[in-house]
């Protein structure tokens, strides 16, 4: 019988995945193992650092047979940065364990038939496939990503997903921060000055606890690495705790840069969302956008809308689109974002998607964070007239449990595709169709 103890290593054979990178195994009496690094297949030699009656989790110390699919990890920092969870796996297998991550998530809890007609993939794969970034600075002025579920800074030489943009940077602002002395952010004392670097495309924040008198030395020192096409930005967050940005930002060298999603233009400040990866965030649009099957003369709601992408870009195909927004800098950004595309046909409404009396509509989007509806959110949906609702997820689990309460209300759950949209992590970005039961589609003769 396979005895499982703390600090006291076993052989098993890992017969699933965990959908976060990892493998599970079933003990003899019946108890789930975990095993962070293994692939389903593999024999490894695990260490257990948690035991109770009915889950062990384990690290694998020694892969004994290893999985055909595993590979050699890219990065040198994988994975103590905690940032990446497949790269000791193949890209195919990567995407495998994500699509049957969210059909089981439908299946177990959601009680679906509905089954993720597949998966798209990142046509550049992993490398260089985000567009942001948030660096950490410790103390001794070291940039990097926190270790997992913790607030140690990681060291990052150069980052597999960022761009070239993102990774050459760094050097210049390390160099910038060792001689200029600047002071580093204490979180517990709330004393020191720099606290984070942020990125998204050629945009840069540094983000600090007041201004310093030697932003111009960082702007020479950036131009002399990367050129002149970049945007630096200067944050003041005198906020407590690990908040990232703070309501105050100065412009310090640069013209602001303009994104395009699908042939729309978009300026986007840097606390407001953006998808991480713009070619499969296009994928993932237009796929929304069929999906809602919109007719000329009918209305929307975008729920969520953020700075308004999915809003101006249905607004081509409807007779009114209103988008609905909880932050109040998300909806300027969204309105002047229409005025830049000469969109008139879109309107935006600041308020929480929970409490704001939410206008008639045939066909409602909704694109809520992580935790998924609410669930006066799906009541209001189901009160009102749509007969048309497209869901885009970025947790299989919160968004089984929507699905399943939506059902209840009396719509059906129809089609769904995932869209990785994070290579390399366990993140994952869903689309789902959902029809009113009793409801035909609409004819587009």
């Amino acid at each position: 019988m396979l005895n499982l103890s703390p600090n006291q290593t076993a052989e098993i054979i890992v017969t699933g995945a965990d959908g976060n990178g990892g493998g599970i195994a079933y003990a003899d009496d019946g108890r789930v193992i975990f095993v962070s690094g293994a692939l389903p297949g593999e024999r490894v030699r695990v260490l257990p650092f948690r035991v109770s009656k009915t889950v062990a989790r384990t690290n694998a110390i020694e892969i004994l047979s290893p999985s055909p699919e595993r590979v050699t990890p890219a990065c040198r920092h994988f994975p103590g940065c905690g940032g990446c969870d497949y790269l000791h796996a193949s890209y195919a297998e990567e995407l495998r364990q994500k699509l049957e991550r969210v059909n089981d998530a439908f299946s177990h809890i959601g009680g679906l038939s509905l089954c993720a007609e597949k998966i798209l993939s990142c046509d550049s794969g992993r490398e260089g496939s985000r567009n942001k970034a948030v660096f950490n600075i410790d103390p001794n002025g070291s940039i990097g990503f926190y270790r997992e579920r913790s607030h140690e800074v990681v060291y990052i030489k150069r980052c597999l997903l960022q761009s070239d943009f993102a990774n050459e940077i760094l050097r210049p602002i390390r160099k910038w921060i060792r001689d200029t002395r600047i002071s580093i952010y204490n979180e517990d004392s709330g004393k020191g000055l720099l606290r984070k670097v942020f990125t998204r495309g050629t945009q840069i924040a540094i983000v600090a606890k007041g201004k310093p008198n030697c932003a111009e030395e960082l702007c020479n020192r950036l131009t002399a690495a990367v050129g002149e096409n970049y945007n630096l930005m200067w944050n003041d967050n005198h906020s407590k705790g690990n908040t990232v940005f703070g309501d105050k930002f100065y412009r310090i060298y640069g013209a602001e840069p303009q994104h395009t999603m699908l042939g729309v233009d978009l300026r986007v400040s840097p606390s407001a969302f953006l998808q991480v990866n713009t070619p499969q965030a296009e994928k993932l649009y237009k796929i929304a956008i069929d999906f809602a099957e919109v007719l000329p003369g009918e209305s929307v709601l975008d729920l969520y809308c953020g700075v308004g992408v999915i809003t101006l870009l249905i607004a081509r195909k409807c007779a009114r689109v209103t988008g609905v927004e909880i932050s109040a800098a998300a909806i300027q950004s969204a309105k002047e974002n229409a005025a830049l595309n000469g969109i008139t046909n879109a309107e935006f409404i600041v308020g929480d998607a929970a409490k704001t009396p939410l206008p008639d509509a045939d066909v409602i989007f909704t694109d809520p964070p992580r935790k998924g509806l609410d669930s006066a959110v799906i009541a209001a949906i189901a009160d009102s007239p749509a007969n048309r609702v497209v869901y885009i997820s970025c947790d299989p689990a919160t968004l089984a449990r929507d699905l399943r309460l939506f059902a209840e209300y009396g719509f059906s759950a129809v089609q769904a595709v995932c869209v990785d949209m994070f290579p390399g992590t366990r993140h994952v970005e869903s689309v789902v169709s959902l029809r009113r039961l009793g409801v035909t589609r609409p004819s587009r003769t």
